[in-house]
């Protein structure tokens, strides 16, 4: 199974003779969707208290952090008329070239107010992990 994620959409897959690779990115892409729910649902030790620093962590961990950037990516260009979605988010989406598929079969499904949080924290978890930029001395 091919592990890379696919950035095109199904109809270029299939003019390129990529549609297998679309496929096997997509289902994993869904798998990522519903380890999301799972990883959220996991975290919730408390009456609406989550631990979504450990729930981002297992499923970066597992899928890394490009697939796991797609597919909230897409959850939120899915759901781009709900408001309980930080307009921070929002944001953030508007960074991505997602193909025009309407991909809901791997849109996460968890309440928007705790996805929010679980995106937010995601964004916080990559950004962490990332090489600190090397910025040049003023002259």
């Amino acid at each position: 199974m091919i592990k890379e994620l696919y950035r095109h959409s199904m109809d270029y897959a299939d003019k390129n003779g990529a549609r297998s690779h679309w496929m096997d990115s997509a289902a994993l892409n869904q798998e990522c969707a519903r380890a999301i729910e799972a990883a959220i649902k996991d975290s919730n030790h408390a009456l609406y208290r989550y631990d979504l620093l450990a729930a981002s962590q297992k499923v970066v961990a597992e899928y890394g952090k490009e697939r796991v950037f797609w597919v909230l990516a897409t959850t939120l260009k899915n759901k781009d008329y709900d408001g309980r979605f930080s307009q921070d988010n929002h944001n953030w989406v508007k960074g991505f070239d997602l193909p025009s598929d309407k991909n809901l079969y791997y849109t996460v499904e968890t309440h928007p107010a705790v996805l929010d949080g679980f995106i937010r924290t995601t964004r916080k978890v990559i950004a962490e992990q990332e090489p600190p930029k090397h910025k040049e001395p003023d002259r």
